[in-house]
C-alpha cells in the first residue's frame, strides 16, 4: 500500500499487534533501527509487568479459593502443602504465597525483559522487535514454566517466522496467556511437570491460538457474526474460524454479492491466512451475481482467481463450458427471426445444462452457489422459452426461415440446409485409408462456398473411423508457438483429454518434436482405432505467421513433410482459398509436392435444387422455373443461393405466399446489394489491383465480350473456378458476379 507507514500510539498499541496485527508488525518493525527497536520493547513491556501481574495474582487466588494444597497435595512441595494446610482464611494463605513467589516473579519480569532486549540485539532488523517482545514474553508470563512455555513459543514462532511474517509471536502470547493462567501457578509451586508434556500443552495451544478460537466462538453465538462485522477485521491470525462463521459469511456474500466486495479486498491485502476464505467468498458473490441477473450475458464470465488457491479455481473444462454458454445465449438474444431465435436458445438450454453437470464435476468447496444459480437461470431460461413458443404461434407465418445468408453451418442447428459434399467425402475418405504414407490435404476452393461449415460436419460425414480436430488459424494466433499450444489444447479438449497448459517452446522446431511425441503417444494413434485429423482452418494466416522467420519456417515444415510421409495415423488437412504453389517464402508447393489438393466447388445441381425446395417443403413450393432461375443465378454457389432462398421465404410469410415463381425469384434480386459478401470478397481481395495487376481488366474485357489480354490473370481465374470456356468465348461463371459487377463495382 503507498502512504506513510503506519506506527503504534502507544507500547499497549503495540502489544496488540502483536496478538492481532503481526503483518503490520511485520511491515513496521522492517523499517526499524536496533535501538528503534529495543525503545520499542520497552514501551511495551510495562504492559507485558502488569498482564503477568494480573495473571500472577490471579492463580494466587484460584489456588487459594480452590484449596488445591488439600485437594492435590502432590502438586506442591511437602513443606509449602503442611503450611498451607494450618492456615483456616484464603487471605492468610494469599499472603503466604505471596511472601513466597514474589521474589520469583521479580526475577522472572527481570529475566524477561533482559531476554527481550537481548533478543533484540541478536536477530535482523525485520524480526528483531517481534522476537524480542517473544522473549519478554515468554519470561515474562511463565512464572513456573521455565522451558515449557520458551519450547512452546519457539515453536510458533518457527512455523510463524518461516512464512515471512511475525504471527510466532502471536501464537506465542496466545499460548503464555492460557498456560499460565490455567496451570502455571500450580504446578510451578510444585517444581513443574516435565519438559515435553508442558512444551506440548504450549505448543499446541500458542500455535492453534485455542484461548482466542474459544472466545470468538463464544462472541459468535451472542452476536451472529456478518460481513462487515466478524473476527477477521480484528485479528489477523485466526487459524480456527468459530463453527459456522465461515458458512454464514459464504451465505451473505451469495444474498448480497456488493456488500461482499470491500471484505474480500480486506482479506486478500490484509489477511493472508484467509486467501482460501476469499476465493471461496469470491465465487459466492460471483455466483450471487448470477442469481440477481439471469439470463444477463455480460455475468457469465470466469472469476477472479486467488494466487495460491489453485485448487479453489474452476477447471479449464469448466470455464470452456462457460464460455460456451455465454456465447450460446449471446447468439440466441441478438436473433430477430422467431425461430431462428427459439432454435438458438434450446442450443443455450443444453449448454446451460453442460454447465451445471461440470459444475458438479467440481471441487465441492466452491461450486454449491453456482450449482443454486444455475437452477435459477434454467428456470428462467425454461420460462422464457415458453414465452417464445407461444409468440412464434402468434408470428409464424407461411414457413420456417431456416437459411443462413454467409453463416458457418453447424451439425446442431443446420443440418436442413447442409446438402451434398459427399464427393469430398469420399475422396478424403480413399485417399487416407489406402494411402502407406500420408501425403498433405488441402481443402481448397473460393471463399465463401462453405469449407468452414464442411469442416464442421467431416466428423459425422467420415464417420466412427475418424476423430476430427478443427482449429481457426484466424482466431487471434499472434506467433508459430502460440499455433502448437493451441493445437495441443484444440486436441485435448476434442479427444476429452486433462487440459495440461503445454505451452510450446520459441524455437520451432523443437516446439513441434514436442507436440508431434505428444500426438505419437496418444492412444487414439497408438491403439490404431481411428485416425486423428487436424484441420487447420484458413491455414494462409498460419503462412502469414511462418514468414516472420522464413529459416525457422523452413525448418518446420521440413519436419511436418516428414512426419507425414513416415506414418498413416494423424492427418493434416489444411483449409484455405490459396493453393499451396501460391504461397511463398516460405514455398509451400516445394515442400508438399505430394499434396492432394480437394477441390471445394459450388453445389451439383441435385443438391442445389434439394436446397431450394427440401427446407421449405410442404409449406412452401416453387414452380420448374423458378428452381431453374435460381440455378442459372448462381450455379450453385451456396452462400448466394441460401442468400436468395432467404429472401424468398421472408417475401411469402411477408405476403402470405405458399408458391413461388418466376417473377418471385426476379424480385428477390434486390437482396443482391453492394455489400454481399460473397462477391465483395472475389472483387476486392482476389482481384485486389495491387497484389493481382489485371485481374479486373480481365473480367471486364469478359463482361464486354472482349479477348482478355492478360494471360496469367486469365489463368488464375480459370483455376480458382471464377471464369467457364464455352467455345471460343470466356463467361464469369456465376450471373450474379456480372450483375453485381455491372451495378456496384468501382
Amino acid at each position: 500500500m503507498n502512504g506513510p507507514r503506519p506506527e503504534p500510539r502507544t507500547g499497549r498499541e503495540l502489544l496488540l499487534w502483536v496478538i492481532y496485527e503481526p503483518k503490520r508488525l511485520e511491515g513496521y518493525a522492517k523499517g526499524l533501527s536496533r535501538i528503534q527497536s529495543l525503545k520499542g520493547i520497552l514501551s511495551a513491556y510495562p504492559w507485558v509487568i502488569l498482564l503477568t501481574l494480573s495473571l500472577w495474582l490471579l492463580g494466587l487466588f484460584l489456588t487459594t479459593a480452590l484449596d488445591l494444597p488439600s485437594h492435590h497435595p502432590e502438586w506442591f512441595r511437602w513443606n509449602v502443602a503442611e503450611a498451607l494446610s494450618q492456615l483456616d482464611t484464603v487471605s492468610e494463605r494469599l499472603i503466604f504465597l505471596h511472601e513466597r513467589q514474589w521474589q520469583g516473579l521479580v526475577q522472572v519480569l527481570a529475566g524477561g525483559l533482559l531476554g527481550g532486549l537481548l533478543g533484540g540485539l541478536a536477530v535482523s532488523l525485520a524480526v528483531s522487535l517481534a522476537v524480542s517482545l517473544a522473549f519478554g514474553l515468554a519470561g515474562g508470563l511463565a512464572v513456573g514454566l521455565a522451558f515449557g512455555l520458551a519450547f512452546g513459543l519457539a515453536g510458533g514462532l518457527a512455523f510463524g517466522l518461516a512464512g515471512g511474517l511475525a504471527f510466532g509471536l502471536a501464537f506465542g502470547l496466545a499460548g503464555g496467556l492460557a498456560v499460565s493462567l490455567a496451570f502455571g501457578l500450580a504446578f510451578g509451586l510444585a517444581g513443574g511437570l516435565t519438559a515435553g508434556l508442558t512444551g506440548g500443552l504450549g505448543f499446541l495451544i500458542t500455535y492453534f491460538r485455542l484461548p482466542w478460537s474459544l472466545y470468538y466462538q463464544f462472541m459468535t453465538l451472542v452476536n451472529i457474526p456478518n460481513l462487515s462485522a466478524n473476527p477477521f477485521w480484528r485479528d489477523q491470525a485466526i487459524w480456527l474460524p468459530p463453527f459456522r462463521l465461515n458458512t454464514r459469511l459464504l451465505e451473505q456474500a451469495y444474498a448480497s454479492p456488493q456488500t461482499a466486495i470491500p471484505f474480500i479486498d480486506f482479506l486478500l491485502e490484509h489477511r493472508p491466512l484467509q486467501r482460501a476464505l476469499a476465493q471461496r467468498l469470491i465465487h459466492a458473490a460471483h455466483a450471487g451475481e448470477w442469481r440477481l441477473h439471469p439470463l444477463d450475458t455480460t455475468q457469465l464470465i470466469p472469476p477472479k482467481a486467488v494466487e495460491g488457491e489453485e485448487r479453489l479455481q474452476p477447471s479449464d473444462t469448466w470455464l470452456e463450458q462457460l464460455e460456451s454458454t455465454r456465447t450460446t445465449l449471446a447468439r440466441a438474444q441478438t436473433q430477430s427471426n422467431i425461430t431462428l431465435r427459439i432454435e438458438q436458445h434450446d442450443r443455450f438450454l443444453a449448454a446451460l445444462a453442460a454447465l451445471r453437470e461440470q459444475t458438479l464435476l467440481e471441487n465441492p468447496a466452491w461450486r454449491e452457489p453456482y450449482l443454486k444459480s444455475i437452477a435459477t437461470w434454467q428456470e428462467h431460461a425454461n420460462s422464457k422459452r415458453a414465452t417464445m413458443g407461444a409468440d412464434r404461434q402468434l408470428a409464424r407465418g407461411v414457413v420456417d426461415n431456416r437459411y443462413r445468408a454467409g453463416d458457418v453451418l453447424t451439425p446442431e442447428s443446420n443440418r436442413a440446409v447442409f446438402m451434398g459434399r459427399y464427393n469430398e467425402r469420399d475422396q478424403l475418405t480413399h485417399e487416407v485409408l489406402t494411402a502407406s504414407e500420408l501425403p498433405m490435404f488441402l481443402l481448397q476452393g473460393q471463399r465463401r462456398v462453405g469449407k468452414t461449415s464442411l469442416l464442421r460436419f467431416l466428423s459425422e460425414l467420415l464417420g466412427d473411423g475418424f476423430m476430427v480436430v478443427t482449429l481457426d488459424c484466424q482466431r487471434g494466433l499472434v506467433d508459430i508457438p502460440h499455433w502448437l499450444s493451441e493445437l495441443r489444447r484444440e486436441t485435448e479438449r476434442t479427444l476429452k483429454l486433462p487440459a495440461s497448459g503445454w505451452q510450446a517452446p520459441p524455437e520451432w522446431l523443437r516446439g513441434w518434436n514436442q507436440l508431434r511425441e505428444w500426438l505419437e503417444a496418444l492412444p487414439v494413434v497408438t491403439t490404431g482405432e481411428r485416425k486423428l485429423i487436424l484441420a487447420l482452418d484458413e491455414y494462409e494466416t498460419l503462412h502469414r505467421l511462418l514468414q516472420q522467420d522464413p529459416t525457422q519456417a523452413d525448418a518446420l515444415l521440413g519436419a511436418l513433410r516428414s512426419f507425414s510421409q513416415h506414418q498413416n495415423r494423424v492427418i493434416f488437412l489444411f483449409t484455405g482459398a490459396a493453393l499451396f504453389s501460391e504461397l511463398s517464402n516460405p514455398h509451400w508447393g516445394r515442400y508438399f509436392v505430394q499434396s492432394i489438393r480437394i477441390h471445394l466447388d459450388y453445389l451439383a445441381k441435385p443438391d442445389a435444387l434439394r436446397l431450394i425446395t427440401e427446407p421449405v417443403a410442404p409449406e412452401l413450393t416453387y414452380s420448374p422455373a423458378a428452381q431453374e432461375e435460381l440455378w442459372h443465378l448462381t450455379e450453385g454457389h451456396p452462400a448466394l443461393l441460401q442468400l436468395l432462398c432467404r429472401k424468398l421465404v421472408e417475401m411469402a410469410n411477408r405476403d402470405d405466399k405458399r408458391h413461388m415463381d418466376f417473377a418471385e425469384v426476379q424480385e428477390a434480386l434486390e437482396v443482391i446489394d453492394s455489400e454481399t459478401h460473397a462477391i465483395r470478397v472475389f472483387w476486392d481481395e482476389f482481384c485486389d489491383p495491387e497484389e493481382h495487376p489485371g485481374h479486373r481488366e480481365t473480367v471486364r474485357s469478359l463482361l464486354a465480350g472482349k479477348p482478355p489480354e492478360h494471360k496469367p490473370s486469365l489463368l488464375r481465374l480459370e483455376k480458382h473456378g471464377f471464369i467457364v470456356r464455352e467455345g471460343e468465348v470466356w463467361r464469369l461463371r456465376v450471373p450474379l458476379f456480372a450483375y453485381w459487377i455491372a451495378r456496384y463495382a468501382e
